[in-house]
């Protein structure tokens, strides 16, 4: 049997816009190039976003 798509099971994703990749090495270089002045997506940079959003709501 096997996946219904099987470019899902070697192919690296990027997650920022799904661009798929063979080699973590393209990945790294198109996340670089393309998504470098983005925010990051993912807990890190999302918590630094809205830490002042909790001050307002908790009345700080």
């Amino acid at each position: 049997m096997g996946n219904a798509n099987p470019k899902e099971d070697c192919g690296l994703k990027c997650d920022v816009c799904d661009e798929e990749f063979d080699t973590e090495a393209a990945l790294d270089k198109h996340k670089a190039e393309m998504h470098a002045a983005e925010p990051m997506q993912g807990s890190g940079a999302d918590e630094d976003l809205e830490e002042p959003d909790y001050k307002k709501a908790s009345g700080e």
